[in-house]
């Protein structure tokens, strides 16, 4: 693995767990709020 590869692949990472944890949490607000009504 060099180094270059690692650093691409790195904020990309960031990114991506950002991206996952931000779109499970708009899904379980919206899993609750229909719940709710």
């Amino acid at each position: 693995m060099s180094l270059v590869w690692l650093e691409a692949a790195l904020p990309l990472g960031i990114i991506g767990g950002m991206l996952c944890i931000m779109g499970n949490s708009q899904y379980y607000i919206h899993k609750a709020y229909h719940g709710r009504v």
